[in-house]
């Protein structure tokens, strides 16, 4: 509890004044807490094995006590079934619990009564899969579901019949075969009957209140799923752009994206409210209307937990406009949400794709069918944490970080309610205040702050102190002021009780990033936040043993300073100890359990698990070195040697054999000028006409390079990199006359994962790059001057590389 006074400050409506010149004190007030309420149940909640979920108004449950999990969207039929496993275990790796995955009607039953859900389109297998890895899984059924695809998803023989989206029987009837072919392929992969899928979502972002849509179509589309045997713990909605909402039927999910690709804008846009902590609106106004601040439905958001389905773990470029995210831009945004009271921290997209093969079209969202935007025919990558070929971004370190705290420290943080810190920012565009908050039960709490916005120069906050009131008093922390700098953003803990002793960590300027069980310890781990000295605050009298650490007594606490980030242990308290990773190896922690035993591992390659077997996957490098705590025999046989021990980490390293190629590429055809432009339809919501992508008929302009590779694939080689730098608008790769790939130029290299073309390597390859039109409107954040003058069109450089691969048995 927190018994520690405040002192030297003056509250004046709950907003500290100090009389220190730019020091900023920032107080929350956790004297008032809600209590949370159990739910009636939605569904069958509870598994063969005795195993059951429930809802709260502020948390889900698992076994009755409060559950926080990672959900990640992949597309199933956006990626070759082949690989399916080895990229739900990627996911697995980085922190995710539930998949979720639309199903496109389209992608299904693009022709009446024809459905097909062999190959990449067996929900079954994919489901299957999903229970083997040992995740839970939300399936998103539409019937419209969007997600950039041809209609979203609904056929173009519904489409052409209209009365679409509502409760008008020719509506319906239509839908009713589709729901029971869902309903087969999910019937034995309930949670009720032992399977992985906790949660069916109904529709997508619906707002049509007519008297035949609203509530009276989204339950009669409940009904149907049900009635096809959906019967799940979870049922759940998109609660933006001012969506119907029954209450007490459908769990109402949210998120924000770090831009807006179907903006109209040519230009950068302001700063978005995905950066400030939401403990008032749960639905973000950069979310409404594709884009315009849509009024939100009054909505009680103290009646259901605020769950996400989509906090955008990239964007998908468009033609028109064409972001570049970086890690921190989604990793600021999934802290904030966290901090805004999250308790299902969902992702779209966690893992890219690209879209199957149509039977009449291709099934991209196009402004030629009516739709916003345009977006590229194959490719759906996303800027995910895992692209569209598997392979990893900086994100997915950043992500994996947040999640390892999520999963040991979710249980007490998801019963933990957000209180805002005061003063708050007037805005998104405030930039004199600092954004925080903290989520408390009154005894423990964290503390989340953010000093990162997209495009934005925060300044500097020179002198920070955070300020808890709660019915036992008062906590200032950290004892001193500190300095948050520019683009900072962490999680700091408050009065955590360390497992095995009766000690507590009254505060760290760190964040925790997870805890290791061992036969005789429990080791946690820490990682500084970017540009905050680590500090580690006991109540005095606490036995602490210190490695190379300053110690500063003070009449209730002692607290240790100036520890330098390793590999070895810098505080032990009783059975407990304290690890302070460098930042740059915590982006690269895995938490498995292999064998039985909690392991850390540390490898800057790709790291996930296919049963007894640990995979890793690095471009280019050959040689594997791998870091455990506390770690496992050597596997004999493998090529893995057992090195130095690191602290409380024994290293391991292993050598591939080298891969063997031969490429060439050259240019056969070069670019011819393009016409202009065309601009695609009005929409009412959007001010201005924007900008329509090329058909077929526009890359007779185009440039032609021919590609010939052999060789390369080998037991130790996973993939081959195709790395393509070019200057153009558009770029396709293709094999013969069939379209492999494409790309909308965003000024970053374009590599493409050739293993699932291995079958069209023989007959070799083309890249067709479009040159710009005149006058492109098209907004790019990397500085492009040639488009301006109707240029490109070119190929700059080719590059193949290998992707070695190294197994590790356990």
């Amino acid at each position: 509890m927190f018994r520690r006074a405040l002192t030297a400050a003056v509250l004046t409506c709950g907003v500290v004044v100090s009389a220190v010149a730019q020091q900023s004190r920032l107080v929350f007030d956790a004297r008032t807490l809600p209590v949370p309420a159990e739910l009636p149940s939605m569904g069958a909640n509870r598994s063969p094995d005795g195993h059951s979920i429930g809802v709260t108004t502020q948390f889900l449950t698992m076994d009755g006590r409060p559950w926080l999990p990672v959900m990640g969207e992949f597309h199933f039929s956006r990626y070759p079934a082949a690989y399916w496993a080895e990229e739900l275990a990627k996911m697995k790796a980085a922190g995710v619990d539930v998949v979720a995955t639309y199903v496109f009607w389209n992608h299904h039953e693009e022709l009446e009564g024809q459905f097909d859900w062999s190959g990449q389109r067996n929900l079954r297998q994919f489901l299957q899969l999903c229970h083997q890895q040992g995740l839970y899984a939300v399936v998103r059924i539409g019937p419209w579901a969007h997600g950039e695809a041809r209609y979203g998803g609904l056929p173009d023989w519904v489409v052409a019949r209209g009365h679409l989206r509502t409760a008008d029987p020719v509506f319906m009837n239509e839908v009713a075969p589709y729901m029971r072919q869902v309903g087969a392929q999910l019937q034995g992969q309930l949670w009720k009957d032992g399977g992985p899928v906790i949660g069916i979502q109904i529709e997508n972002e619906y707002s049509n209140r007519s008297a035949d849509g609203g509530a009276t179509y989204l339950l009669a589309l409940k009904r149907m799923a049900r009635d096809a045997g959906m019967d799940v713990p979870l049922y759940t909605e998109t609660g933006w752009d001012n969506a119907v909402v029954p209450q007490g039927e459908l769990l109402p999910v949210f998120g924000g994206y770090a831009d807006a690709p179907w903006d109209g804008a040519s230009t950068q846009l302001p700063p978005s409210e995905v950066y400030l902590f939401r403990t008032g609106s749960r639905a973000s106004g950069d979310m409404g209307a594709q884009g315009a601040r849509a009024p939100q439905a009054a909505t009680n958001d103290n009646a259901t937990p605020f769950l996400t389905a989509e906090i955008g773990g990239g964007v998908q470029d468009t033609y028109h406009r064409r972001p570049v995210i970086t890690a921190d831009d989604t990793t600021a945004m999934a802290n904030v949400m966290l901090g805004s009271g999250v308790n299902l921290l969902g992702y779209y997209m966690f893992h890219g794709g690209e879209n199957p093969e149509g039977k009449r079209s291709t099934l991209q969202e196009s402004q030629r069918t009516g739709y916003p935007t345009d977006v590229p025919v194959e490719s759906y990558d996303f800027q995910a944490p895992l692209g569209e070929f598997g392979f990893s971004r900086a994100s997915l370190g950043k992500l994996r970080m947040l999640h390892s705290f999520v999963h040991d420290f979710g249980t007490k943080l998801a019963a933990m309610p957000a209180v805002a810190a005061e003063p708050q920012p007037s805005g998104p565009a405030d930039t004199g205040t600092l954004r925080a908050s903290v989520r408390t039960d009154g005894d423990s709490a964290f503390i989340f702050f953010n000093n990162y916005v997209r495009h934005v120069a925060m300044p500097r906050r020179p002198a920070v102190q955070f300020v808890l009131q709660t019915t036992h008093g008062t906590v200032q922390v950290p004892e001193q002021p500190v300095a948050i700098p520019s683009e900072s953003y962490g999680v700091w803990p408050l009065h955590m009780r360390l497992e095995g002793t009766s000690s507590v960590l009254e505060y760290a300027t760190a964040q925790p990033l997870c805890v290791i069980h061992g036969v005789h310890r429990v080791r946690y781990f820490f990682t500084p936040t970017d540009g905050v000295p680590a500090e580690f605050a006991f109540a005095a009298g606490t036995a602490v043993t210190a490695q190379k650490a300053t110690r500063r007594q003070t009449q209730d606490r002692v607290v240790f300073t100036s520890i330098t980030p390793g590999y070895d242990v810098a505080l032990r308290i009783g059975e407990a100890e304290i690890v302070l990773l460098p930042r740059a190896e915590a982006e690269h922690a895995t938490k498995l359990t292999l064998a039985g035993q909690e392991q850390l591992l540390l490898t800057t390659a790709q790291l996930f698990a296919m049963g007894r077997e640990l995979q890793l996957r690095q471009p280019g490098e050959r040689r594997f070195v791998v870091r455990m705590s506390p770690g496992l025999p050597v596997p004999a046989g493998d090529g893995w040697q057992a090195g130095w021990a690191t602290g409380v980490f024994t290293s391991y390293s292993a050598t591939m054999a080298p891969a063997v190629w031969t490429m060439h590429w050259r240019t056969v055809q070069g670019p011819s000028s393009r016409a202009a432009a065309t601009l695609g339809p009005k929409q009412s919501w959007r001010k201005e006409q924007i900008e329509m992508a090329p058909d077929d008929a526009d890359f007779r302009a185009a440039s032609r390079t021919q590609i010939a590779i052999a060789g390369g694939f080998a037991p130790a080689v996973s993939d081959l990199l195709l790395e393509v730098r070019y200057s153009g608008d558009v770029a396709r790769l293709k094999s013969g006359d069939r379209l492999l790939t494409d790309d909308f130029f965003n000024g970053e290299p374009w590599v493409i994962g050739l293993k699932r073309f291995a079958a069209q390597l023989k007959g070799g390859l083309e890249l067709d790059v479009l040159p710009w039109p005149p006058h492109s409107h098209t907004y790019l954040e990397r500085d492009v001057p040639e488009r301006t003058a109707a240029a490109g069109g070119s190929v700059q450089s080719i590059r193949l590389t290998p992707e070695y691969e190294a197994r590790f048995a356990f």
